[in-house]
């Protein structure tokens, strides 16, 4: 697979994750009473750790992590 498409491909990941966590916080923030606190926290126990790990790539890979 081509260098560009994998890339690609990464990016929108990344933008479906920070969606993702966009709707989640606000969720949280809006519908509070609503909130599930054991799949709010399934979230941060099983997802958080992994967005930190893609980020922490993105960052090194982007000009701002040289």
């Amino acid at each position: 697979m081509k260098k560009s498409c994998v890339m690609s491909r990464r990016r929108k990941q990344a933008g479906r994750q920070r969606f993702d966590a966009a709707s989640l916080r606000h969720r949280i923030v809006h519908e509070y009473a609503e909130a599930d606190t054991k799949i709010v926290w399934a979230i941060v126990q099983n997802e958080v750790p992994r967005l930190l790990e893609n980020s922490e790539m993105l960052l090194k890979r982007s000009k701002h992590g040289e």
